[in-house]
């Protein structure tokens, strides 16, 4: 099994200053026999879009590449997971640490389908090679010993473009609350809704 984890939004607490109000993580579980197949139909993809086109990025891509791609994503063989998180409601000075915010919102994430995991391969994106994202990839490791946890770079995974779209897709539809934005992504997550298997809020908004 391949499972590809991507997130959007900040880990900054400074909302009057620009610090995102959401923190979206999309993980798309692919089992092995669709791995090739689906990389084989974004390549092609790619190729009607121009020839020079490496990259599926929500937030660098046009109206017209987004629906593309989405509607391709809508026909393909896996399932997505996506993990919401208002950080409005985070108590806690633990969750003001970059480090224990990301190694303790990536380990719920992961329990959502941790029926997944067992002899998974899990790829992260890989934005700075820092040791930070070293150790949160060695500290989810330890939690979920039985897969291979490793780092790179999306440019060069299609299935880990997948997994920016599912977690960039559903924070613009939280994030930009009553805007145009939002009624655009939620018919960008129509799209896909049929490949989404679960998305979990954490935690909860009181009612």
């Amino acid at each position: 099994m391949l499972i590809t984890i991507d997130e959007a939004g900040c880990s900054g607490f400074k909302f009057r200053a620009g610090s995102s109000r959401y923190f979206v993580i999309g993980s798309v579980v692919i089992p092995p026999s669709s791995i090739e197949p689906i990389n084989h139909q974004i390549d092609i993809l790619k190729t009607t879009i121009s020839p020079e086109f490496r990259e599926f990025h929500f937030a660098k891509n046009g109206h017209r590449t987004r629906v593309k791609f989405l509607n391709l994503i809508a026909t393909l063989d896996l399932k997505m997971y996506v993990f919401i998180v208002p950080k409005y409601l985070l108590k806690g000075e633990g969750f003001r640490s970059k480090e224990s915010f990301y190694k303790c919102l990536f380990g719920y994430a992961l329990n959502n389908f941790k029926s997944h995991l067992q002899s998974a391969t899990v790829l992260l994106d890989r934005c700075s090679g820092t040791s930070f994202e070293n150790e949160v990839a060695n500290n989810l490791q330890r939690k979920f010993p039985q897969t291979d946890i490793k780092h790179s770079a999306a440019v060069n995974q299609n299935t880990l473009q997948i997994a920016d779209y599912a977690a960039s897709t559903l924070f613009q539809y939280y994030e930009s609350q009553h805007s145009e934005k939002q009624r655009r992504a939620q018919a960008y997550y129509e799209i896909i809704a049929p490949r989404v298997a679960h998305i979990q809020v954490w935690p909860k908004p009181k009612v």
